[in-house]
Formats: structure tokens, C-alpha cells, sequence
């Protein structure tokens, strides 16, 4: 199965001088947050955002630079459209938007 389950069956938390444990019962599989995984290749230039679909297995480019390496990137927390990446080699922060077809 290519989706990601965390599963906790119990934590013991131990309150030291108190002399006491508490056992905090978990026992349940966590769902998947997403079913994409956002990766870079650092090597590559000039550098993309791929997306892996971890339902179908597909790799596909969700954004490629124009020029340079694509060290590290993130996406807006509220707004998805806009990525934001940086190069080691620049001292600057990239801002890219998605406009319905394109970058």
C-alpha cells in the first residue's frame, strides 16, 4: 500500500518524582494528511518541484525555473498557489504563482 499509516498502541508517561505513570491508551492508524509528496533534486539545473502521487505512483514536474539549481522550497501555508524556493548559491527567496495554467 503506498500510503503512509502511523499506528500507537500505548505511550507510558512517567512523572519522575511524583512516583507515578500515567498509561495514555492509543489505538487507532493515523489516515494519510495527503496522497502528493512534493520533492527537488538539488543537483539538477535548471531545477523543478516534482509531485509524487502516491495512490498511482506518477511523478510529475509541478514547476521547473528558468535558470539555476531549486535547493529548498514551500508552498504558502493559506494561499497553494504560491511556492517560494530558494538556491544556496543566491541570497535571495523566489516567489512563484500559479495562474490557472501556468506559472
Amino acid at each position: 500500500m503506498a500510503c503512509v499509516s502511523l499506528l500507537l498502541l500505548s505511550i507510558v508517561i512517567d512523572f519522575g518524582a511524583l512516583g507515578a505513570q500515567k498509561a495514555v491508551p492509543y489505538l487507532s492508524a493515523l489516515p494519510p494528511i495527503s496522497s502528493a509528496l512534493y520533492f527537488a533534486v538539488a543537483s539538477e539545473s535548471p531545477g523543478s518541484v516534482y509531485e509524487f502521487n502516491m495512490l498511482t505512483k506518477d511523478i510529475s514536474v509541478l514547476y521547473t525555473r528558468p535558470h539555476g539549481q531549486l535547493y529548498s522550497f514551500t508552498f504558502h501555508p493559506g494561499i497553494p498557489e504560491k511556492l517560494y524556493y530558494v538556491n544556496a548559491n543566491d541570497t535571495k527567496i523566489f516567489r512563484v504563482l500559479w495562474l490557472q495554467d501556468h506559472w
